[in-house]
């Protein structure tokens, strides 16, 4: 049991931080194949140009390189949830220390 603003509270139990980890899953999809990935395309020499139009094509390309980090992100934690679920059952199931 742990503590949350004076609260007991008890840890999530398996199937909660997979319903977790499947929810992050779906945001890094809907995150890393949206189309602000590749505004970039968009916004090239043939629509526009100068430094202005170069400043924008390069904070595009920042805007989906960091869009694509967080869908990354997303994954690696929920992969964490996905552990954190094993280890649960397996405490559960008398298999781990917890």
């Amino acid at each position: 049991m742990c503590l949350i603003a004076g609260m007991p509270t008890s840890p999530p139990d398996a199937e909660v931080l997979r319903r977790r980890a499947t929810a992050l899953r779906r945001l890094s999809v809907a995150i890393t194949t949206s189309e602000a990935i590749d505004l970039r395309l968009r916004a090239g020499d043939e629509v526009w140009i100068g430094p202005t139009a170069t400043r924008c094509a390069d904070d595009l390309i920042a805007i989906g390189r960091r869009l694509t980090r967080a869908g990354e992100g997303l994954v690696v934690r929920a992969k964490a949830l996905e552990r954190r679920a094993l280890e649960l059952e397996l405490v559960a199931a008398g298999l781990g220390a917890h």
